[in-house]
């Protein structure tokens, strides 16, 4: 019997990743995640028409033991989830689906991520609270899995984490390399790069909702082309640091520890999963230019010349494909000469950020990780907008690595999302972004959505 806090409090909950309800012995028994909606006492709400609790669609992949649970994800754990119907969301069908809001989830709205340049002090401030406030607050709603062997069950614990940690574990789980070389993981080095990394902001902006009540809470985007250098990287921002990469005391999060470390240069066992979660605990570094590689962050022309990238992603689908939007994107190819391998973009980012931030696994344990991806995720947003056929360039390709096909479920989101699921316009998840230009496709999603 795999090892389990039974302290925790269990809590009528929905959401996604280890929920408490389903980590309690009988549903690991039964491996069945289907909980109750507290609005009608029914498993998934099916009395309301919320949602079923079956097996999700699509061809399993193999559950062999002795197998790290990503690859069979999520089969791993459950068999019969909650399957929600088209306006509901969470893993009991207790939420609306992005977009959809009010009790009966019948209302529309669409949020606005605007830049943190745009944003007045006040917004400013709030921004910092809620992200001080999801640090220091242990989350009612989910646990993290460690283990000190991802194949074997025997070693899976379950333990509490802060909102804001939970959020960096589950980026660290789908990070983290399966084996030594520089093979695709679950979220980089393949198509579902930035369509992970979509459904992660949005998991982390509905947290925040949820612990701060503010529904009309959006995160705002960090355009790190308008200077060479870290421009809210301050004080009264995202924290100054010395010379060694040190916060320093007056920076917001100078007192911050990290979940989940990850160095790449020392980890020898891929096997392990958090062994930090509830032990010694490293500090947040950050040291903007402090690495050699990398003399400044990326400037608009590079942004420009990635957008006029004709495909979405080419063969062989991973860090070395040429001429790819993705692979451009993610930093693996030169914007002015996509078919050469060179740092750039999304990876310059990281690099120049220097600290905790460069080491990808555990990156999103520094806050300002979230400000980068919101606007990796615009200009996802701009490529698909600038010409609706690329709505249909997500590859099919049998060479698309594992966890990047377009009916893969991501890892280790719960309730189940498909990586083609979020190649679309944000409208369709009820968010946009300032200063984008609306296609006519915009146009028409607005006109037909239940407003």
């Amino acid at each position: 019997m795999w090892s389990l806090l039974h302290s925790l409090a269990l809590v009528s909950v929905a959401g996604a990743q280890f929920p408490r309800l389903c980590v309690t012995a009988p549903a690991l028994r039964s491996r069945t995640c289907c909980p109750a909606w507290e609005g009608d006492g029914s498993p998934c709400g099916q009395a309301s028409g919320r949602g079923s609790c079956r097996a999700p669609a699509g061809p399993p992949r193999p559950l062999r033991p002795g197998r790290d649970f990503r690859l069979s994800w999520p089969r791993s754990f459950y068999a019969r989830l909650c399957v929600c119907q088209a306006r509901y969301s969470g893993f009991d069908c207790g939420e609306c689906r992005g977009g959809y809001r009010g009790p009966d989830c019948r209302g529309w709205g669409v949020s606005v991520r605007r830049g943190v340049h745009e944003l007045s002090r006040a917004a400013r401030q709030r921004l910092l609270d809620y992200l001080q406030l999801a640090k220091t607050t242990v989350s009612a709603r989910y646990v993290v899995l460690v283990a000190a062997n991802a194949s074997q069950r025997s070693s899976y614990s379950f333990r509490r984490a802060s909102v804001y940690d939970l959020c960096a574990w589950v980026h660290y789980l789908a990070a983290k390399p399966l084996g030594s070389g520089r093979r695709p993981n679950f979220a980089h080095m393949g198509p579902g790069f930035a369509v992970w990394h979509r459904r992660y902001l949005l998991f982390f902006e509905k947290e925040l909702r949820h612990l701060t009540g503010d529904q009309d809470f959006s995160l705002p985007y960090w355009d790190w082309t308008r200077e060479a250098s870290c421009d809210i990287c301050t004080g009264g921002l995202m924290g100054a640091s010395d010379r060694t990469g040190r916060l320093l005391p007056s920076s917001p999060f100078a007192g911050w520890k990290t979940i989940c470390t990850y160095d790449g240069d020392k980890e020898d066992n891929f096997q392990v999963i958090c062994p930090d979660a509830n032990g010694e605990r490293s500090s947040l570094t950050r040291n903007p230019g402090g690495d050699h590689r990398v003399e400044r962050l990326p400037r608009q022309i590079d942004v420009t010349r990635t957008l006029q990238i004709a495909n979405f992603d080419t063969f062989p689908f991973n860090q070395y494909a040429p001429y790819s939007f993705r692979n451009t994107l993610e930093g693996f190819k030169d914007s002015q000469f996509p078919g050469k391998q060179m740092m750039g973009l999304h990876n310059l980012v990281h690099i120049y950020l220097n600290g905790t931030i460069s080491q990808v696994p555990a990156a999103s344990n520094d806050p300002i990780f979230m400000l980068h991806h919101t606007f990796i995720d615009k200009i996802l947003e701009d490529y698909l907008r600038a010409n609706s056929s690329r709505l249909r360039m997500y590859p099919t390709h049998w060479r698309v690595p594992l966890g990047h096909r377009p009916r893969d479920y991501m890892v280790p989101f719960l309730p189940l999302h498909t990586n083609i699921e979020y190649f679309d316009y944000s409208f369709s998840f009820g968010y946009t972004y300032s200063n984008s230009s609306y296609t006519e496709a915009d146009k028409q999603f607005r006109k037909n959505s239940p407003e």
